[in-house]
């Protein structure tokens, strides 16, 4: 059996005790040590002109007994939307609502059910749902509306499925027995992806309590002919009416081609 001198075993421990103070903190804090990173494949997504949305695949690990929570932020923006009312009987816009603040996508996957991973503070400031993100965005004087109006807003998102929210759909497995464990998911995203950086969050949590372990930036950038067009738009207003012209007279010319042979025959 070999002896060490004192002095390196006091080196050996301080080296250890110091690299799992590192990983803890790492770990409940916004970045975390090399092997324990998000893996997303792909980490950007390209928005082409037959783009019909993406799946992304996700793992991470998470202390183990603990429940999982993948969330998707799209970028932030200021909405303003009409209100419909009857005015003698008749179905008309009768005030304007504006949000600010709002991101233009929410999207969570989580491995139990949201009231679950939230239930011990359902309105403290980790929360999940909705309402950590649409808490104090309707700018109203009237108050009383506000839960009816957001109810609203999340219905005309969730019809573009631009809000969702997955219960169960995050699969977790023995990583390190008794210390990790592994969260895998895989992220179906909609057709309806606005370019920008999202903010990928990864969300751990226990007895009803959740924190936020993880996150990067996930971007989503327009490519080819979709992104020549926005450019031109952006950029170059002559140019861009000019091909919107010609597009309109080309499909014209076309329709007019394909209804004659019908015809003719």
């Amino acid at each position: 059996m070999k002896l060490f001198p004192l002095r390196i075993v006091h080196r050996l421990f301080a080296a250890v005790s110091l690299f799992t103070c590192l990983s803890t903190t790492a770990l409940y804090g916004e970045q975390s040590s090399p092997g324990l990173q998000m893996i997303v494949q792909p980490n950007s997504i390209r928005i082409g002109s037959f783009f019909s949305g993406e799946k992304i695949t996700v793992r991470a690990a998470i202390p183990h007994g603990y429940q999982a929570a993948l969330r998707i932020l799209g970028p932030r923006e200021d909405l303003s939307l009409m209100r419909k009312g009857r005015v003698g009987g008749l179905w008309m816009n009768i005030q304007e609502v504006h949000f600010k603040n709002l991101p233009k996508v929410f999207l969570l996957w989580t491995s139990d059910k949201l009231s679950l991973m939230e239930k011990a503070d359902p309105e403290g400031p980790n929360r999940l749902g909705y309402s950590s993100v649409l808490s104090g965005a309707l700018e109203s004087e009237r108050r009383g509306e506000e839960s009816l109006l957001v109810k609203e807003l999340i219905k005309l998102k969730e019809s573009d499925r631009l809000y969702h929210i997955f219960e169960g759909t995050i699969r977790i497995k023995p990583l390190a027995p008794e210390v990790w464990d592994q969260a895998e998911a895989v992220l179906d995203l909609p057709a309806k992806l606005y370019p920008g950086s999202y903010r990928l969050e990864l969300w751990a949590g226990k007895e009803g309590k959740a924190r936020l372990i993880q996150s990067g930036d996930l971007e989503v950038k327009l490519v080819g002919f979709a992104a020549l067009i926005s450019n031109l738009a952006k950029g170059k207003g002559l140019w861009y009416g000019i091909l919107a012209v010609l597009v309109a007279t080309f499909s014209g010319l076309l329709i007019g081609i394909v209804f004659s042979s019908k015809s003719g025959h």
